[in-house]
């Protein structure tokens, strides 16, 4: 389990220069695809619960220090449960004082009345694709999201604890990322301490807030998903 300090800043043409300027290191380049899981009336994401599966693996991102996201804050925070028992057992907590129960409560029929509500632009195969574990159902989780990305990634020798990724969506959304993972949140101060000074070098604004890729997916392709989290505080334009 580990906490990740992120923040996120629009990348240019120039950016990949300048972190080899500043003694950025070159990681490597990936591809993924993203699925992320909801139920229909978003009782995940409106507690800034976000649960996403990456290729074979899990993860569940939950807000860390703060019930949502502050519209001043230009770095998240969130702890990551990656060990399915243990993301289940915390999905559990989040659904069952609003009595929603461990219960089968008809999956198929949940894709369909979602895709409809949300106006997402999946098909139904889209949204059924891959899902990996009838335990979805049992918890009346259904998918919401799905694109892929395009991530190149960086590290300074002597800052090595700082990641940056260079993230290029299929759905032609880009945004990069600072992040620092650490391990208690005692540590979030010093880890917040080297984005500010890393953000400064590369001439990023520590002031302005950057939507990440699942905001511009989701005014894209679910407006409807979208504006409950506006009115909840979760998301910010």
């Amino acid at each position: 389990m580990s906490l990740e300090v992120e923040k996120k800043f629009v990348f240019n043409a120039d950016t990949e220069e300048n972190l080899r300027k500043l003694g950025a290191a070159f990681l490597g380049e990936q591809l993924f695809k993203d699925h992320y899981f909801d139920t229909e009336d978003f009782s995940l994401t409106l507690k800034d619960v976000w649960l996403r599966r990456r290729g074979d693996n899990w993860e569940l991102k939950c807000p860390v220090g703060r019930d949502k996201q502050n519209k001043m804050d230009t770095c998240t925070r969130y702890r990551e449960l990656t060990e399915l028992p243990l993301i289940q057992a915390h999905i559990r907590q989040v659904l069952e004082p609003n009595g929603i129960k461990k219960e089968g409560t008809g999956h198929t029929h949940a894709v369909d009345r979602t895709l409809e509500k949300n106006n997402c632009g999946l098909t139904k195969g889209q949204a059924e694709e891959g899902t990996g574990g009838s335990w979805l159902s049992e918890f009346g989780l259904v998918e919401f999201a799905v694109f892929s990305t395009v991530r190149r990634t960086f590290t300074q020798p002597d800052t090595d604890s700082i990641h940056v990724d260079l993230d290029y969506a299929d759905f032609g959304f880009l945004v990069g990322e600072l992040e620092v993972l650490v391990k208690t949140e005692e540590q979030i101060p010093e880890a917040l301490t080297k984005i500010k000074e890393l953000a400064e070098k590369l001439g990023v604004s520590n002031s302005q807030r950057v939507p990440g890729k699942m905001d511009a997916y989701l005014q894209r392709f679910c407006p409807d998903h979208y504006q409950r989290l506006l009115d909840a505080h979760v998301l910010h334009r």
